[in-house]
């Protein structure tokens, strides 16, 4: 039997049709993908098929842990094209060693939404996440700081373990 019935699918094709045109509903459809860093417009968040969220924990050893950009809502932005100060907050929960024997733990994190001035909707909530285990940290490391860049966030993150290797690459930014 199909998933839907037959005399549903033009009210489908109808739903399909308004989520493609609809401007208000393309931020909140979930996305996966990268973030890259251009020398004149900043850091852009790109889809990329060539990328998956990590959905099975425990995960295997076959799986792909590079790691994904996923957007649940772009920023914010006002008239002038910036991202309003202290409406999001990113928090991490990094691993520190990239070379362990036991390559279970993943760097992850969140920003968030905090409730602002500018907009009601998806307060309190993640807009943004990024996980993996990539083969080197700092792509880690890079994505953390691409997200601060692009959700115009400060970052505050578990104080034990990875956090020293967080901040000892932040230090190299300067």
């Amino acid at each position: 039997s199909d998933l839907f019935p037959s005399h549903d699918t033009e009210r489908i094709d109808r739903q399909i049709t308004r989520i493609e045109n609809d401007a208000s509903l393309q931020g909140n459809i979930i996305r996966h993908g990268k973030l890259i860093e251009d020398p004149e417009k900043g850091v852009m968040f790109v889809e990329s098929t060539d990328v998956a969220p990590i959905l099975n924990y425990p995960h295997t050893h076959e799986d792909n842990l590079e790691g994904c950009a996923t957007m649940y809502e772009a920023p914010h932005r006002l008239s002038d094209g910036t991202v309003p100060d202290d409406m999001y907050e990113l928090v991490f929960d990094p691993f520190y060693n990239d070379e362990a024997d036991d390559q279970t733990s993943l760097f992850h994190f969140w920003v968030w939404k905090t409730v602002n001035p500018y907009t009601t909707a998806w307060e309190d909530l993640p807009v943004f996440e990024w996980a993996g285990r990539p083969n080197d940290l700092n792509t880690a490391y890079e994505n953390l700081f691409r997200a601060t860049k692009l959700y115009n966030c400060k970052a505050q993150g578990e104080i034990a373990g990875g956090c020293k290797g967080v901040l000892d690459y932040a230090r190299t930014l300067s």
